[in-house]
């Protein structure tokens, strides 16, 4: 609403980057307590995670783009496992981008709620999710 559309997508880029990177580096310090217990009683989960290794980073990638997974759990778990902070960021930031942009879109037009460029971009996000939880349960089965 503040910034045009590839500042204010920046600044959102940056602050979910500073976001993810607090808890990964609270993963790294204290483990990741009771976010790892629960991400590890959902086998396909722990499966695709790679916990004793360096994690899977495409999994990492699909976690973003699901939008009820929880990112600071996600954020300590990953860093218990190998993972270097920069790629992590990264990936973090490249699943979390679409709905950044869109996100940013919506607030850029939030004084029109009833025109398209506020609307279409609610139906992407909500087309996204979608598409990403079924990629998800067919990976889970």
């Amino acid at each position: 609403m503040v910034f045009p559309a590839p500042i204010a997508v920046l600044v959102n880029a940056l602050g979910f980057a500073l976001l993810v990177s607090t808890k990964f580096l609270w993963g790294r310090r204290f483990g990741g307590g009771k976010a790892v217990k629960v991400l590890k009683s959902y086998k396909p989960v722990s499966k695709f995670m790679d916990f004793e290794g360096t994690g899977n980073k495409w999994m990492l990638v699909l976690l973003r783009f699901i939008p009820f997974v929880p990112l600071g759990m996600v954020s300590r778990a990953y860093g218990t496992t190998e993972i270097k902070p920069l790629p992590y960021v990264c990936l973090s930031v490249l699943g979390f981008l679409p709905r950044l942009v869109l996100w940013s879109f919506v607030g850029i037009n939030i004084f029109d709620p009833f025109t398209p460029s506020f609307i279409v971009p609610i139906v992407i996000l909500l087309v996204v999710s979608g598409i990403a939880m079924l990629v998800y349960n067919a990976l889970s089965e």
